[in-house]
């Protein structure tokens, strides 16, 4: 049970025999385009109805993938919609740890009960996914196809570093 440098020591006490906490840092959900199981219409049409000023959802979602790019993939009740939920629902941030063996959440100031946990094996990937003005954009491939992009940062990288390194 010990931390690494860069890492919450709140979350040792959340870890198993042996466990080591690698890295951490807090976290948010940044809404984008979210592609929950709806067939996405190609760039083509998007682009027409927008330019077109033909309102409604194709347009919205071209819009939000257009700024925030996609911060979502997957279906009701698939994991990477868990982990968005508990991000995006705590108003002060969630801090987000990566250990040797899980990746945990954690409330960031608040209390200590973890909000997410997944084994390593249900996490396929964590890697940086920059965007302009969100160069601290995570992506968290899950094991059930599924993907969530999460932001430490909207300019600085030194905690996305840090939790993709880890992984």
């Amino acid at each position: 049970m010990t931390t690494d440098g860069g890492a919450d020591p709140r979350f040792a006490r959340h870890c198993r025999p042996g466990e080591r906490v690698l890295a951490s840092a807090a976290v948010r959900y940044h809404p984008g385009h979210e592609d929950l199981g709806r067939p996405p219409g190609t760039w083509g049409e998007e682009a027409a109805s927008y330019a077109l000023q033909v309102g409604g959802p194709r347009a919205d979602r071209f819009f939000d993938r257009l700024v925030g790019g996609t911060s979502l993939r997957g279906w009701p009740g698939c994991w990477a919609e868990g982990l968005r939920d508990v991000v995006d629902a705590d108003v002060l941030g969630v801090e987000l740890a990566v250990t040797d063996q899980r990746v945990l959440a954690l409330p960031f100031q608040q209390g200590e009960q973890l909000l997410w946990v997944a084994e390593r094996g249900q996490v396929t990937g964590l890697r940086r996914a920059p965007r302009p003005l969100q160069r601290g954009r995570l992506r968290l491939d899950l094991a059930d196809g599924s993907t969530v992009m999460v932001l430490t940062g909207m300019l600085a990288t030194r905690s996305a570093v840090r939790l993709a390194g880890a992984w």
